[in-house]
């Protein structure tokens, strides 16, 4: 079997949408303010892990890659 890079680019693309709605999902269980602020500042809250938002994306970066 070739390797595929339909199917390369598809898992990519998928893997995309998990971590942007997975982000969505916990930026909304905070309040307003924390939202503006994380998705203003998202690139420095995930390395500083300043909130348990910032965390559980960091988290998901890391895991979600393993799955694939």
């Amino acid at each position: 079997m070739p390797y595929n890079a339909l199917v390369h680019t598809q898992k990519i693309i998928i893997h995309n949408i998990i971590i942007f709605l997975f982000f969505i999902y916990t930026n909304t269980k905070a309040n307003v303010n924390n939202f503006e602020k994380n998705f203003i500042f998202s690139r420095k809250t995930i390395f500083k892990k300043r909130n348990k938002t910032s965390h559980k994306f960091n988290v998901a970066v890391i895991v979600i890659p393993i799955i694939y």
